[in-house]
């Protein structure tokens, strides 16, 4: 029993030096393309910026087990905004932390804690029509998103540090938003837009508790939202815009854009 609990201790002690070892992997490289970032833009004339999602509620499915679940996560990322005459492109990279919530029957609440992980992603925006009455473009996202799992929460009932367990998560979007540049009476820049996207959200999850394993699949439950905020240009050189998402999830974003 004495020798199983000091492997059981080996093992914990070793995953831990991996995901510290993963993770100062990671921010060197967030480093590394921040610096890039920058340079890109002094040196091609786009724009770099800081880009805050927070996704409140998204309701998903565990396909395996039939349990459905809420998700809730933060992501913090640097962006760098590039123009190709109608087309806008945004790559993003960043950090991330997310909850998986659920109520399974005969078990009570179970919840989900990730660390911090990283994520990576684009936007993208094309530019249709432009009237005097409103704007047409269509939109599309993509985001990529990988964790490892902190602690899970069994109705009350703590496991730190799990073994090996890992969250991975794909999300998509495409839709078309109208907006409308109300220049002329606001005396600056502002611009509120509303769009309706089709979305999707496909992940994994991969968790070895050393006793139990668990392989699930996870899915959006609903595909079609809604998106409306507004943008503006508070000086010539800094965008700022504020977004809300809905239906699909339950969102806020916040984004803020440097000209160089």
């Amino acid at each position: 029993m004495e020798s199983r609990s000091k492997t059981l201790v080996v093992k914990i002690y070793v995953s831990t030096q991996k995901k510290e070892i993963k993770m100062k992997k990671f921010l060197a490289m967030f480093m590394v393309v921040m610096f890039l970032l920058v340079g890109t833009a002094f040196a091609l004339n786009v724009q770099v910026g800081g880009d805050l999602d927070f996704i409140l509620k998204k309701q998903v499915e565990l396909k395996n087990t039939g349990i459905d679940a809420d998700l809730s996560a933060q992501y913090y990322d640097i962006t760098d905004t590039i123009k190709l005459g109608n087309l806008t492109l945004t790559p993003k990279i960043g950090i991330n932390h997310g909850t998986l919530e659920a109520d399974v029957a005969s078990v009570g609440k179970v919840e989900i804690e990730s660390g911090i992980g990283w994520n990576a992603g684009i936007d993208a925006q094309y530019d249709v029509l432009q009237t005097k009455y409103a704007d047409l473009a269509l939109i599309g996202a993509y985001r990529y998103s990988r964790n490892d799992i902190d602690n899970i929460d069994i109705n009350g009932l703590v496991i730190d540090n799990p073994i090996d367990t890992t969250i991975a998560i794909h999300q998509y979007s495409v839709g078309a938003m109208v907006s409308k540049d109300l220049s002329e009476i606001a005396g600056m820049p502002i611009t509120p837009y509303f769009g309706v996207v089709l979305s999707d959200l496909q992940g994994d999850m991969d968790a070895n508790l050393s006793v139990v394993t668990l392989n699930e699949e996870i899915s959006a439950k609903d595909n079609v939202g809604i998106r409306f905020g507004i943008k503006a240009d508070p000086t010539k050189d800094i965008q700022a815009a504020l977004g809300v998402g809905l239906i699909d999830e339950t969102s806020v974003t916040g984004k803020v854009t440097l000209k160089f």
